[in-house]
């Protein structure tokens, strides 16, 4: 069995959700979101607009904290009386998608294109770049932390004073 790329599964987990017919109106989503267990987020959801425009505010919403949170909801959602066999199964195919990926691709599915996914991926480039680059600079700042700039420049570095170049 292949799996799903991560937008592969947030185009999925959308498109299953937004096409419930319990979407269609404030007081249904409310419904529902309540009785998956998730009361307390009534007071933060925004319930307007189209099933789609919904579900993707929902997700995100659901997801702002981690990953793992969406996937408790999708588990919790599956066990509601409010859906039939078929969309059960569905959205128990979608969690155990989303629970197959690592916490910072579960993000992505929750949030694509905003903050959190831009967060995650910088925290991994950032570590990336730090490994890459650490060895690089680690014997300069040996040299500096040993005084090296009070015993005058290293031959492979050119005289600056105070850490500026010259003015020219």
């Amino acid at each position: 069995m292949q799996h799903l790329t991560p937008a592969q599964l947030r185009g999925q987990l959308i498109q299953e959700l937004a096409s419930w017919p319990t979407m269609g109106e404030r007081a249904q989503r409310q419904l529902l979101v309540e009785g998956a267990g998730y009361s307390d987020l009534v007071p933060e959801i925004d319930w307007t607009g189209s099933a789609v425009a919904f579900v993707v505010r929902l997700l995100e919403l659901i997801g702002r904290a981690d990953g793992s949170a969406a996937a408790d909801f999708l588990a919790s959602l599956a066990d509601t009386a409010a859906i039939g066999k078929d969309r059960r199964a569905t959205l128990l195919s979608l969690h155990a998608e989303l629970i197959r990926l690592d916490e910072a691709s579960r993000h992505g599915v929750l949030v694509a294109g905003r903050r959190g996914s831009l967060d995650a991926e910088f925290r991994r480039s950032t570590e990336r770049e730090i490994k890459e680059l650490g060895s690089k600079y680690i014997p300069d700042l040996y040299f500096m932390l040993s005084g090296g700039f009070e015993a005058g420049p290293r031959e492979d570095q050119p005289a600056v004073p105070h850490g500026r170049a010259p003015a020219g």
